[in-house]
């Protein structure tokens, strides 16, 4: 099959679109149906209004107009999104692939908001291949997805394992049979109360001036607040060339500006802004004890939460003066041999996930054109 077979086509002859459903949040019952809202599945509902599999674009919305998602089964598409009707004997992934790669942020027809006009866009011109290629494109950017996702469940399943063996330890005293109490608490027999600050080396971030940014790569990555961080490691997206205040390798990354208390690891040397704490086991040797140590205070950090004048935020003196639990230095070690290797086998599943989502993303716009053949790929 050769690519003079791939037919010139519009958006209408790949999918035909319908906007959602409205859905007040006191309409909505208990249930397993995705309801599908404009940055993707935002809930569930006990009905559904369209048949799985189906696929979504974020109809409205600053940071979501032009989102597109994907669904298995049976969805609700709400009204903030518009839903495909007709797939037009098209396979349903691929018109999702397909979707990807358009901008619909350049079909914005709102005024005060941005918003996406399925009139719009219908006639967007595209390039249309036969069903059985469009079934092998999907399959290789299917078994890309696949992967990326199963690192996913298993970096955090690694983590929880982590985090279950630290509260055992550190929280229940599990195996611990000589308690004595220690500022109206029950410990194990030699451990004490103290601060976080005694733990941990913390060190506030400072935000270089904005002419040192870039997107290119030059210098460290930096980080400013929650909104670069991803589930367990930081997502690279801005990068500084003169760094005010730095991170290592395996620090805490933790926001000290609303949301307090979100946490990151950090995959390398990095810079840290003013929305950002960096937490470090003291000595450095400890990286598992310090990441589950600031996880386990989730709750104590959740009441900076609107606590500052504008918004949520915590300061270094708050910070290192929260209470925690300070064992031995040997059962600290122990744990880290137990728990350390978890987390650097989360680290490697990171990277490799990371190298599959850029090969995907470099692939999807060739193979969604024609430009690359499936049969072309090594």
């Amino acid at each position: 099959m050769s690519v003079e077979q791939w037919r010139p086509a519009t958006l209408a002859d790949l999918v035909s679109l319908q906007r959602g459903h409205d859905l007040p949040e006191a309409e909505r019952r208990p249930g397993t149906v995705p309801v599908m809202g404009s940055a993707g599945p935002n809930g569930y509902h006990s009905e559904w209004k369209a048949k799985g599999p189906g696929v979504t674009i974020g109809r409205c919305g600053v940071g979501s107009m032009g989102v597109v998602s994907f669904s298995p089964t049976d969805y609700w598409p709400h009204n903030t999104v518009l839903y495909a009707t007709d797939f037009h004997r098209n396979d349903p992934k691929f018109v999702y692939y397909h979707l990807t790669t358009i901008n619909f942020r350049a079909f914005n027809s709102g005024s005060a908001q941005a918003s996406l006009n399925r009139n719009y866009i219908k006639n967007i011109p595209i390039v249309l291949p036969p069903l059985p290629e469009q079934r092998r494109i999907v399959e290789v950017l299917s078994a890309l997805d696949d992967k990326i996702e199963l690192n996913r469940k298993m970096s955090q399943t690694l983590e929880q394992i982590a985090q279950a063996l630290f509260k055992a330890w550190f929280v229940d005293f599990e195996g611990q049979q000589d308690l004595v109490e220690v500022e109206g608490r029950m410990v194990p027999r030699g451990w004490r109360y103290g601060k976080l600050g005694e733990a941990t080396e913390i060190t506030m971030g400072q935000s270089p001036p904005g002419s040192t940014y870039n997107e290119t790569g030059d210098g460290l990555p930096f980080f400013q607040g929650a909104t670069d961080f991803g589930a367990m490691f930081p997502r690279n997206r801005i990068y500084c060339t003169a760094p005010t205040r730095l991170a290592v390798k395996w620090d805490v990354l933790m926001s000290v500006r609303a949301p307090v208390g979100r946490a990151n690891l950090a995959l390398t040397n990095c810079a840290i802004g003013r929305g950002v704490a960096s937490i470090r086991s003291v000595g450095g040797k400890s990286p598992a004890f310090g990441w589950c140590l600031v996880a386990s205070l989730a709750a104590a950090l959740d009441v900076y939460n609107g606590e500052g004048t504008i918004f949520g935020s915590i300061n270094r003196q708050s910070l290192a003066g929260i209470p925690v639990v300070l064992p031995p230095q040997g059962c600290i070690e122990a744990f880290e041999l137990v728990a350390g290797p978890m987390l650097k086998r989360a680290r490697n599943i990171e990277e490799e996930s990371r190298t599959l989502t850029t090969l995907r993303d470099t692939l999807l716009p060739k193979l969604i054109s024609g430009e690359v053949r499936v049969g072309e790929l090594p």
